[in-house]
């Protein structure tokens, strides 16, 4: 920029000391266009220097460390600083100290120099943010928090969409992270209740369609759909189905759960008998396949029918309706023909009730044939 000569003396106190008539003075200058300002003599040019233009009351600091004419022509270079009376403050860099904000009230923007920005008002805080178009950024080595600290307003969050598909949800399956947030959501597959208690034990309603348990009001509880239900304790079981049997083993009646060790495979249907300590397969061919405690092995876990009726096919049934029902000589069959054989065991165990079901209820004497 041109340079004075000497100090500068002005001889007459009524008169400006320095006259920007000549539109520069020392790194200030004053231009009536940006193509003026272009076209300034690279001699006295300068990195840092600020530049008004006419007009437009604008303000501008030179960026750029060279001044030749690529740099100092190019807009990009030219950092508007603000303008008088117009807009507002534009644009402030390197900020260490307060920001002081005034409008109608007092707006007091104070960097602590610990990384926190406190925002005062007099009028309790900031109430408004108008024009925002582009992104607010929280940035922490933490969590971020945004609260409303006074007034009844409320601050909205533009949420990134979760990809869980807003709506409601049956015997839900959900995902959801450490901060809370649901991730994943889908229905499930209906349980059910499986049991109830009571104060003698435990109602099961076990069906493959719907079962419904209604208490209408008049201590009267109604239970429809396809299902059985009973009283369970530990190792015994009372139970009873609203359909009728129509699967091999099924039953209704008293039934227990011992497992004993040592004990023969459970199969369906099968008459087996306790006795030394486990379950083995009966016959009527000999004392002590005949004499002990029966039990007939059911299609369910390891539930063996005690006393009740059984399912045992279509006509499957030993003998006809109503036939009475011995322990066969053949293992683990039950028979309507009496053992006749020297030795055999003669045990009444049931009845043919339909030809497909038999009621299974062994007696507790037997005779040994001599």
């Amino acid at each position: 920029m041109a340079e004075f000569p000497d100090l500068l003396i002005n001889p007459n106190p009524n008169a400006p000391t320095l006259d920007a008539s000549g539109n520069q003075i020392r790194g200030i200058n004053i231009f009536e266009t940006t193509a003026e300002r272009d076209a300034l003599n690279i001699t006295v040019r300068i990195p840092g220097a600020l530049s008004v233009i006419k007009g437009s009351d604008e303000l501008y600091q030179y960026t750029a460390n060279t001044v030749d004419d690529a740099a100092w022509q190019n807009a990009s270079n030219w950092l508007g600083i603000g303008s008088a009376g117009g807009a507002g403050v534009q644009n402030l860099n390197n900020l260490n100290g307060n920001l002081t904000l005034v409008g109608t009230g007092s707006v007091t923007i104070t960097d602590d120099g610990n990384n926190t920005i406190t925002i005062d008002s007099t009028g309790g805080g900031v109430t408004d943010v108008n024009g925002e178009t582009g992104t607010v950024t929280f940035t922490g080595t933490g969590a971020v928090d945004v609260d409303v600290i006074t007034g009844t307003g409320q601050i909205d969050l533009d949420l990134t969409n979760s990809g869980v598909a807003a709506g409601s949800y049956t015997n839900t399956n959900i995902t959801v992270d450490a901060q809370g947030r649901v991730t994943s959501a889908s229905n499930g597959a209906s349980g059910g209740v499986s049991s109830l208690e009571t104060l003698t034990g435990e109602l099961n309603l076990v069906g493959a369609g719907s079962v419904t348990v209604t208490d209408n009001g008049s201590d009267t509880i109604t239970v429809t759909g396809a299902y059985t239900y009973g009283l369970y304790g530990y190792d015994w079981e009372f139970s009873v189905a609203e359909s009728q049997l129509s699967t091999v083993g099924t039953y209704e009646g008293t039934a227990t759960y011992i497992q004993l060790a040592g004990s023969v495979p459970r199969t369906t249907a099968q008459v087996q008998v306790l006795n030394s300590g486990a379950w083995s397969v009966s016959s009527a061919s000999n004392v002590g396949s005949a004499t002990g405690l029966l039990a007939i092995c059911s299609n369910l876990g390891v539930a063996r029918l005690m006393n009740g009726l059984m399912y045992m096919g279509a006509g499957a049934a030993p003998g006809s309706p109503g036939d009475v029902l011995y322990l066969s000589t053949s293992n683990g069959l039950l028979t309507p023909t009496a053992p006749i054989g020297n030795g055999e065991i003669v045990r009444v165990v049931g009845y043919n009730v339909d030809g497909d079901r038999i009621y299974f209820n062994p007696s507790n004497d037997w005779i040994v044939l001599a």
